[in-house]
């Protein structure tokens, strides 16, 4: 009988410690899924700021294009003024994009609620001072999700509004000298005629 309750309690046991090897699991299997979503989040978040750099960059390279046409069709006579305009719209787009990639400090902001992906915090806590935030950071899924939350805030806030609107100013200069150029260009075609 003694062996029969001894059986028992074993078995008892064995599931007490199975129960808690699988919510130990759970926990981990959670907190393992709950980062890889927060990391894919972080990557697309940070495909969508690289997307504007990709976009403003081919739209320098247009405007490039169309100064150095500009330009060339200047011959102090008929239709400077359509490819005068042209130019100078065309110019001041290519500054703002240049602007756009890399926006001014003033128009970043200051991130002052720092998370711990930012990299001047990181160069200035040093390495054995990251790896003491990295540890504390992911002692608990609110500080993980804390910390992932202040950083999609900062990016969204600091990088990606300020490139969106100088992409969209730029892209807008473009647009004005285009459509400035042709008005331009066929009132000084109808002058001619």
């Amino acid at each position: 009988m003694d062996k029969d309750m001894d059986k028992d309690m074993d078995k008892d046991m064995d599931k007490d410690m199975d129960k808690d090897m699988d919510k130990d699991m759970d926990k981990d299997m959670d907190k393992k899924t709950l980062l890889s979503f927060l990391d894919n989040l972080k990557r697309d978040t940070g495909s969508l700021v690289n997307h504007f750099d990709q976009q403003t960059n081919i739209l320098i390279a247009i405007n490039v294009a169309i100064l150095a046409i500009s330009l060339s069709n200047i011959r102090f006579g008929a239709h400077d003024l359509s490819f005068g305009t042209l130019g100078i719209l065309s110019a001041l787009s290519i500054v703002v994009g240049l602007f756009a990639i890399h926006p001014p400090k003033k128009m970043r902001g200051r991130q002052g609620n720092e998370d711990v992906f930012y990299n001047k915090r990181i160069v200035r806590e040093g390495e054995i001072g990251f790896a003491e935030t990295i540890k504390n950071t992911l002692a608990t899924e609110d500080e993980i999700v804390a910390q992932y939350s202040k950083y999609f805030f900062n990016m969204l806030k600091h990088f990606y509004r300020p490139k969106r609107k100088l992409f969209k100013l730029s892209r807008g200069l473009l647009m004005l000298g285009i459509i400035a150029g042709l008005i331009l260009y066929i009132a000084e075609s109808a002058a001619v005629i």
